[in-house]
C-alpha cells in the first residue's frame, strides 16, 4: 500500500470498504481547482451538500476550496467508477470537464452511484441500475446545456 492510497482512505461501496488508488493527477486537481473556482458559490455549496451526501466530505460547508474539498472531489470520481463497475468514469483533465462534472455532481446527477439517491429513489426504483438511472440524468443535463448554449460543446 503507498501513501496515496492511504490518503484516498477508505470508500463505502455497498456493503464492502475497498482502498482505492486516487486516480486523479495533478493537473486533474488543477483542473478540479479551476472547475470548481468557476462554479458560483451556491453551486460550490451543492456540491460540497452531495459530496456530505455521500459521506465523502467532513468539513464545514461553505463553498471554499479547501484539502477536503479536493480529497471528497478525488474520491468521488473514485467512488462513481468503482460503483458503477467502471462503466462511468468521469473526465476531469480540463477546467470544462471538470466544471461540467461539477455542474452534474451538484444537481444530483450522480446520487443514485454515491449515495444511492433519495429516500424515495431507494424503495421504488431498487431494481433499477443505478447506472443507467446516472446515464439517463447526464443525458437530461447535456440537452438542458445545448439548449441554454446551442454553441457549447456537450
Amino acid at each position: 500500500m503507498n501513501l496515496r492510497m492511504i490518503l484516498a482512505g477508505p470508500v463505502l461501496v455497498g456493503a464492502m470498504t475497498t482502498l482505492v488508488p486516487v486516480a486523479v493527477s495533478q493537473a486533474g486537481t488543477d483542473a478540479l481547482w479551476a472547475g470548481f473556482s468557476s462554479l458560483s458559490h451556491a453551486d460550490r455549496i451543492e456540491v460540497q451538500r452531495e459530496l456530505e451526501r455521500a459521506d465523502l466530505y467532513f468539513a464545514p460547508i461553505d463553498g471554499k476550496w479547501s484539502a477536503a474539498t479536493e480529497q471528497a472531489l478525488r474520491r468521488s470520481v473514485e467512488t462513481i467508477a468503482l460503483a458503477s463497475g467502471d462503466r462511468i468514469h468521469p473526465k476531469v483533465n480540463s477546467q470544462t470537464s471538470a466544471a461540467r462534472y461539477l455542474d452534474d455532481l451538484g444537481e444530483g446527477a450522480y446520487r443514485r452511484l454515491l449515495y444511492g439517491g433519495t429516500l424515495f429513489e431507494k424503495i421504488f426504483f431498487l431494481a433499477e441500475d443505478p447506472v443507467l438511472a446516472v446515464q439517463e440524468a447526464l443525458n437530461q443535463r447535456a440537452k438542458a446545456r445545448a439548449q441554454e448554449d446551442p454553441t457549447a460543446l456537450p
